[in-house]
């Protein structure tokens, strides 16, 4: 009876101990998660993506002696069911690509360490002969610069290497119009030629996603004894086709490179920080700890298809070419670009993307987000105005149709939304993943109609990208001009945005000038130094003449370039 007493008062303790415990530290939820690529011991040998070993070695260092631990997928899942809790700060260690240094530099360090890792691989570039030549991007590259299945077996036995996939050939362009563009073969709807419909629809993007990654698996299985359960998207790019596609293979992870904190609750959508260009260790460290880290300075400039597109490519390039050197000498960090053309009457006429509620003018939107994202190094905002679109197609289901088929064949970073009064405002500098969580907690039915179809149509949209940006413009003078709590930037008139702009609002809430002409150089000039003098970090104008010249690059880029170091080239 005794011993019995004694039992019971020992669980009695461990339960109570137990509940304090949770209900003074609860376990985490969120982790961190890195993407590192290729090593190399001697920084002439780094490229964009590559970390000296020296540097990994201190990042090694410093997680250990700062009481990081390292998880791996398996801990993942197990906290995932409940089964443990995470350990406190809990980080993701991944090398995507396979790269020849993950079995000669990261492969003794997670030895030495002891630290799990995960490692994600290319099927196409490992399928190859070993002295075949391979594609990637736009280089062709040796394929001994990848390890071989042997190293990857020898790996996996150690127990702390896991292997992922990394597609077997989604790293791979696929043309999605006429001109030519080549954009990320997961999310890009092929070109099939100038008859209707001149993309593949949304089942053979399916069928076609699906069958890569059926492949990749196949091969893993065959080299490695099991399929991969988790996978990391090429170039990050996903959308909820793909995603789709993704659970049918027999995937339950997915890895991005979106810079936000993991999240137990969503597996399929796990955010990893993609270090560059070497950077410190207290840039990695500022990172992994995920702190809201907003850009110094926004300039966003609106580009108009009609200025560029010509039905002559060589004329469509050479404008093309003019509007990339603009924007570089200019110091924008944001495109903003009309999804559809206007009429003389102020109505929408036509698009600039395949669809089927509206004549397209030109297929050109696609070729022009992808070549100033990826070469004037812009983001890109898209500009599709709810209100115009809902009269001109007079239905709402029609509405969300054009807006989906936007998100599906264009390549973008954000959606400008016009005149939504969501009515929730934060006085905060807010992070990018706690902004669109309180996007995700808005309900439509609880809105004025306006408001719900601009949500809808956002949604619509991210269907396509499923990590879509929100900027909302603002142009009613009864608002009061505050950030939104929902959106990533809120833009106000000028006349709207008077006084000083607090330092917490300052990096959320901008001026958008818009007028019939392009500003003029000493006003532009004029306007932004003020600005910047009360406290503003955004500003974007509409129009922008790239082919005219006006502004004038050479002369408003001292006040308004908003470029970093390292310069773009």
């Amino acid at each position: 009876m005794r011993q019995r007493w004694h039992l019971l008062c020992i669980l009695v303790v461990a339960v109570a101990c137990t509940t304090a415990w949770s209900q003074t530290q609860a376990p985490p939820q969120n982790y961190a998660a890195i993407a590192f690529h290729d090593v190399v011991d001697d920084a002439r040998e780094l490229d964009a993506d590559a970390i000296t070993s020296d540097r990994l070695v201190a990042f090694f260092d410093w997680l250990r002696g700062n009481d990081w631990h390292a998880i791996s997928l398996d801990d993942i899942v197990r906290a995932e069911q409940g089964l443990q809790a995470l350990p406190s700060k809990p980080i993701l260690i991944t090398f995507d690509d396979g790269y020849r240094s993950l079995y000669t530099r990261v492969y003794p360090l997670a030895l030495a360490y002891h630290i799990p890792v995960v490692a994600t691989l290319v099927g196409a570039w490992l399928d190859a002969a070993p002295d075949a030549s391979v594609q990637y991007g736009d280089q062709t590259v040796p394929r001994s610069k990848f390890i071989s299945w042997h190293q990857a077996r020898e790996m996996q036995a150690s127990g702390l290497i896991e292997f992922a996939s990394h597609s077997y050939g989604l790293h791979e362009g696929v043309q999605t119009n006429s001109q030519g563009t080549q954009l990320p073969s997961a999310i890009a709807h092929r070109f099939l030629g100038s008859q209707v419909p001149q993309n593949e629809d949304e089942s053979s993007l399916y069928a076609r996603v699906k069958a890569d990654l059926d492949r990749s698996r196949a091969l893993m299985r065959r080299e490695l004894g099991r399929a991969p359960r988790a996978l990391a998207w090429p170039f990050g790019r996903y959308n909820e086709t793909g995603l789709a596609a993704a659970r049918a293979s027999g995937f339950s992870i997915a890895m991005t490179l979106r810079l936000e904190p993991a999240d137990l609750e969503h597996p399929m959508a796990i955010g990893r920080y993609w270090p560059s260009h070497n950077p410190p260790l207290g840039q990695l460290v500022t990172h992994i700890g995920f702190q809201p880290v907003l850009p110094a300075a926004q300039r966003l400039v609106c580009v108009n298809p009609l200025s560029i597109w010509s039905a002559d490519s060589a004329e469509f390039d050479a404008n093309l070419g003019k509007t990339i050197e603009r924007l570089r000498a200019l110091g924008a960090t944001d495109a903003v670009i009309d999804a559809v053309a206007f009429g003389a009457d102020g109505k929408i006429e036509a698009s600039w993307f395949p669809n089927s509620e509206l004549p397209m003018r030109g297929n050109a939107l696609s070729r022009i987000a992808w070549q100033l994202h990826t070469r004037a190094g812009v983001d890109i905002a898209a500009r599709l105005p709810h209100r115009a679109v809902q009269e001109r197609l007079a239905t709402e289901q029609a509405t969300l149709t054009l807006f989906r088929e936007l998100g599906a064949q264009v390549p973008f970073d954000a959606l400008m939304v016009e005149d939504a009064q969501f009515n929730d405002f934060s006085d905060t500098d807010g992070a990018t993943w706690q902004t669109a969580h309180a996007r995700q907690t808005l309900q439509p039915t609880n809105m004025n109609g306006n408001d719900a179809v601009a949500l809808r149509s956002f949604r619509a949209v991210r269907a396509g990208s499923p990590e879509l940006r929100l900027v909302l413009l603002q142009t009613d003078e009864s608002m009061s001009p505050r950030p939104s709590a929902v959106a990533d930037l809120s833009l106000f008139p000028a006349a709207m945005l008077q006084g000083t702009i607090a330092p917490t609002q300052a990096r959320r809430i901008g001026v958008w000038l818009e007028q019939e002409t392009a500003p003029d150089n000493e006003t532009l000039i004029a306007f932004t130094r003020d600005f910047q003098a009360r406290g503003g970090a955004a500003l974007g104008w509409c129009p922008d003449d790239p082919i005219a010249n006006q502004p004038v690059a050479t002369k408003v880029a001292p006040a308004v370039s908003a470029a970093t170091f390292p310069a773009r080239f």
